[in-house]
Order: C-alpha cells, then sequence, then structure tokens
C-alpha cells in the first residue's frame, strides 16, 4: 500500500512550495516532488494552510498576512497591522479566528469572515515566535523569547496564566 501526502514549505527565496511525499512501505522507498511553486512579493516568514486546507496563509517581511484560495491561489484578504514582522500564526479549527504572534510583542486576534481584527494585545516582553490553538477550542497558547508560554481565551481575550 502506498501512503502520500502534501506539504508545503516557505522561504526568503520569495517562494512557497509544495512538495508531494511518497511513501512505498514494501519497498521502504520515499520519494518528494516538487509539485507546485507560488511567487510572493517580499520574503516569507511563516507559512500555512487553512485546517480544511481552503486557505494558503503566509506572512511577510512587509508586517503583513496574506491569505489566498488554496486551489486557486486567487487573494481572498491582507491582514495588516502589526509593527514589525509576523513571526507565527494560527487558524481555529471551526476556520474562523486566526491568531497572530509579532516581533513587535503583540498578539492579534482577526475574523477569518472579512479579515477584521477583533483585538490587538501586548502579550509578551519579546517577540511573540508561537501562536497555536487548541483542537476544537478558541483556546490558545503563545510563546516568546521572554521564556514566557502564556495560555489565551480567544473568545474572552484574557490572559488566564503563565506557565
Amino acid at each position: 500500500m502506498d501512503n502520500n501526502c502534501t506539504v508545503i514549505s516557505c522561504s526568503s527565496d520569495k517562494k512557497i512550495k509544495y512538495w508531494k511525499i511518497y511513501f512505498e512501505r514494501n519497498t521502504n522507498e520515499l520519494t518528494v516532488e516538487e509539485n507546485r511553486v507560488i511567487d510572493a512579493i517580499d520574503q516569507i516568514t511563516y507559512c500555512m494552510l487553512s485546517p480544511d486546507e481552503k486557505y494558503l496563509i503566509y506572512s511577510l517581511l512587509d508586517n503583513s498576512i496574506r491569505v489566498y484560495y488554496n486551489d486557486s491561489n486567487k487573494f481572498f484578504i491582507n491582514l495588516y497591522g502589526h509593527k514589525l514582522p509576523v513571526l507565527c500564526f494560527d487558524v481555529s479549527t471551526d476556520g474562523n479566528l486566526l491568531i497572530s504572534g509579532s516581533a513587535d510583542k503583540n498578539v492579534k486576534l482577526w475574523g477569518m469572515d472579512f479579515g477584521d481584527c477583533h483585538k490587538s494585545f501586548f502579550a509578551h516582553n519579546d517577540s511573540v515566535t508561537v501562536v497555536k490553538f487548541v483542537p476544537k477550542t478558541h483556546y490558545f497558547l503563545s510563546g516568546s523569547k521572554d521564556r514566557y508560554v502564556r495560555y489565551w481565551d480567544a473568545d474572552a481575550v484574557k490572559n488566564n496564566k503563565k506557565l
């Protein structure tokens, strides 16, 4: 039986690449093929597919987050508001919210329907390097170069505790 998956990568070379990975169990052979390449207008700091794989989302050095339809690569929305580059973001399992963390030490909470910023707040004392939703909830964690991990409720947008 063959197994395969698609992986995306991004880089400062302004390219997003889709890779097809095939694994043949009988021979233990792994094959990696470049499947698709998308050129961006600036260096890319982070990229991901939305949980339903409807959107390709990536952040650029110009402090913005771009959202495109994954199947057609047509532009959907631009999220702009961080003062320094966006280093990380995540989309909730239900696809309604996007959280972003930046070198500006802030976390922003965005609506995925219109790209409106629901809330922006100072989250850490140094660059926010990771944000991640807890699956099937609007709870999320943020981590920073300040060596703290914080737990948040995106619906209440208040800090519950430092870990």
